[in-house]
């Protein structure tokens, strides 16, 4: 149930992106003003945030495979999901008795808040 409310209130943040931005041919504002939309994610890619919503990004995953976090410094900082790449990513948990758990997962086109700031891995289809 949790699953369908944090994908709800993911496609509704994005909606509300796409009806608010602005026409073809306006005026861009500079970068350095601009805030940085939540959710902010390339197409192709999947993105890592800080914060829940989409907020804060701290890292683009270019490739598809392992990522494994312990130790570095996304270890345990990841709080939501943008998986507009072209395969599931997969979410784990490092357990001290030598073995991952799966923790959860994000389908391509969704967009996941993680509440708990424990994942340790990062595995994308190819």
């Amino acid at each position: 149930m949790n699953r369908i409310k944090s994908v709800i209130v993911a496609f509704v943040s994005v909606l509300g992106l796409l009806v608010s931005a602005a026409p073809a041919g306006a005026a861009a504002s500079p970068a350095s003003s601009a805030p940085v939309p939540a959710w902010a994610c390339t197409y192709g890619y999947s993105c890592y945030y800080d914060s829940v919503d989409g907020e804060n990004k701290l890292f683009t995953a270019g490739r598809c495979g392992e990522h494994d976090l312990r130790g570095g410094k996304y270890h345990n900082r990841i709080n939501s999901v943008a998986n507009y790449g072209n395969g599931t990513v997969w979410l784990y948990i490092w357990r001290n008795a030598g073995y991952w758990e799966l923790y959860d997962y994000v389908l391509v086109g969704e967009l996941w808040n993680i509440y708990s700031n424990d994942i340790d891995r990062i595995v994308i289809d190819c």
